[in-house]
């Protein structure tokens, strides 16, 4: 019995954690249809349901299933399947459907894949640490954006403050993964291996958080997070991972880097024009 670790001091606290995935598989199936108001209520549910727990975040059942690379591998092969679906059935014009993993907005690449849980660690009731709150803040701050991109697309007009809400659930995001890093080295005293899955998600919070500088006219800030996306784009290249991706047949599907180049290109575009000057 001395093997045995502590999860859950309650069969409440345990339902509490299952309650909370399956209200993040319905919020990402919200996003999915454009019920935007709907999938912000289960997700604000959900992280008071995490928060009002007594389940330590470090722990967790250290099964492949419940970590940020396999949900982010999940997820995207679900969005694969869901827009391969609608293709066939609809024959839309329209740059910004809502199942899409990005949107063109003045040119700007926006993700906006949300990252679902796989089924087998919903339904045989995992315990997943840190990765269950760094989901739901990333999903709110997601649902977020793809409201205020569509409250713009509109003619209207958004309040700053609500912008400002996102870059502060995308930096809270951000700061639960680097935690995770930090948990991972201090319990088995190996530096993090950077996964590509890791990689990408920084590439996401830095592209994503640049599109909101870029609506509120921020441009100091957007450059910033283009160069931090440029980057981090190398070191994936740098580190000889990206023929390795391309080669597993699992993670054909997963990457999708043209947006981020797309994005990045203004700052080539900027080093020649002041060369030219």
């Amino acid at each position: 019995m001395r093997n045995m670790r502590p999860l859950y001091q309650s069969e409440a606290t345990l339902e509490a954690q299952i309650r909370a995935q399956e209200l993040n598989e319905h919020a990402a199936f919200c996003i999915d249809i454009g019920q935007y108001e709907r999938a912000i209520s289960a997700l604000i549910e959900a992280l008071q349901l995490t928060e009002s727990t007594n389940l330590d975040p470090h722990l967790s059942c250290c099964c492949a299933s419940c970590d940020l690379d396999t949900c982010m591998v999940y997820s995207q092969a679900y969005g694969s399947v869901l827009r391969n679906e609608r293709t066939m059935t609809t024959k839309s014009s329209s740059p910004c459907h809502p199942s899409s993993s990005s949107c063109s907005l003045t040119g700007a690449y926006v993700y906006r894949q949300p990252i679902r849980i796989p089924p087998q660690v919903v339904h045989g009731k995992h315990t997943m640490g840190m990765t269950l709150p760094l989901l739901l803040t990333f999903n709110l701050a997601l649902v977020y954006h793809m409201n205020a991109i569509s409250v713009t697309a509109r003619g209207h007009k958004i309040n700053r403050s609500h912008l400002q809400k996102i870059l502060q659930l995308y930096e809270l995001a951000h700061r639960w993964q680097s935690e995770q890093e930090k948990y991972y080295i201090s319990v088995t005293g190996r530096s993090s291996t950077l996964g590509f899955s890791s990689l990408k998600f920084t590439m996401i919070i830095a592209n994503n958080l640049g599109h909101i500088h870029f609506m509120v006219n921020n441009i100091t800030k957007y450059q910033l997070c283009m160069q931090h996306l440029l980057s981090t784009l190398m070191l994936l290249v740098d580190g000889q991972q990206l023929n390795q991706i391309l080669s597993n047949q699992p993670f054909k599907r997963f990457i999708d880097i043209d947006g981020f180049l797309r994005n990045t290109s203004c700052l080539y575009l900027r080093e020649h024009a002041a060369a030219d000057a």
